[in-house]
C-alpha cells in the first residue's frame, strides 16, 4: 500500500467516529421531532417573536409596552426559546427527510 492509500485508509479509519455520531444525531432527530403544520408553524412563530420582545423588555431595550410583571416576561422568553427548539427541531427533520430521500 503506497503513503497516499494509507493516508486514506488512516482518513476513513477516523471518519467512522464522526459517521456514526452523525447518525445517531439523525436517528434521534427523526424519532423524536415532530413535523408541524402551516398554522403550528406560524403559532410557534408568534411566541418566538412574544419571547424575543420579552427578553427585550426584560433587559431595558425594549420599552414596556404591557402591564406585566418580570415573572411573567421571563415565563414569555422562556416560552419562545421552547418554540425556537421546537422549530429548529421540525427543519431539521425536514432536512434530514429530503438528504436522505435524496440519497
Amino acid at each position: 500500500m503506497n503513503g497516499e492509500a494509507k493516508a486514506a485508509a488512516r482518513y476513513r479509519e477516523n471518519d467512522a467516529p464522526i459517521k456514526d455520531s452523525l447518525g445517531l444525531y439523525f436517528g434521534d432527530v427523526s424519532r423524536n421531532a415532530e413535523f408541524v403544520s402551516h398554522e403550528q408553524e406560524t403559532e410557534l412563530a408568534k411566541r418566538v417573536e412574544a419571547g424575543l420582545a420579552a427578553a427585550a423588555m426584560l433587559s431595558g431595550e425594549l420599552e414596556r409596552t404591557v402591564e406585566a410583571s418580570d415573572e411573567e416576561l421571563e415565563w414569555l422568553r422562556a416560552d419562545g426559546d421552547l418554540a425556537k427548539e421546537r422549530l429548529i427541531q421540525s427543519c431539521m427533520r425536514w432536512v434530514i427527510k429530503i438528504a436522505r430521500d435524496l440519497r
